[in-house]
């Protein structure tokens, strides 16, 4: 008879892989912004693409990490996925700046038909972007909700 899997060894295992996955994503996109070069339209600009392009692997690993705080009922961790994702809400706010203050400059350093491919790529980041922003807002409201329905139930997990 094969061996009965236990639930707390999924929310071990989902909670190792998503800090995991966590843990590279985040020390790649902070990575993309040494070494620091502000007021340089190409960095910003390339940086910020980056990042966007980059997000996908960070935030699988905060799903994870909610989904187990969820399943778990773990309120301080839910508490902290908001407060993280609300944080990342305001930096893509911010990033989005620099990356909108650096599009004319850019736009008029390319020359056709380099101009078409600069356009599709400036969509593809805003698009993202945008995706990115609406999800991380609301993984904080989802989050923070969910933590403070936690707080009247007794069986609930207090990590």
């Amino acid at each position: 008879m094969p061996p009965v899997i236990q639930k707390s060894d999924v929310a071990r295992l989902a909670t190792i892989s998503g800090l995991a996955l966590m843990l590279i994503g985040w020390t790649d996109l902070i990575m993309l912004w040494f070494p620091l070069r502000p007021a340089s339209a190409e960095w910003e600009f390339g940086s910020t693409s980056s990042f966007i392009d980059a997000l996908p692997l960070a935030t699988l690993g905060v799903i994870l990490l909610t989904l187990v705080s969820l399943w778990e009922s773990r309120r301080r961790a839910l508490r902290v996925i908001a407060i993280f994702a609300a944080f990342v809400s305001v930096s893509l706010i911010g990033i989005g700046i620099i990356y909108a203050s650096g599009l004319p400059l850019a736009l008029q350093a390319v020359q056709m038909p380099m101009r078409e491919v600069l356009f599709l790529s400036i969509i593809k980041t805003a698009i993202l972007a945008t995706i990115y922003l609406i999800f991380y807002i609301s993984l904080a409201v989802i989050s923070w909700r969910r933590a403070g329905a936690f707080a009247g139930h007794s069986s609930s997990r207090r990590s």
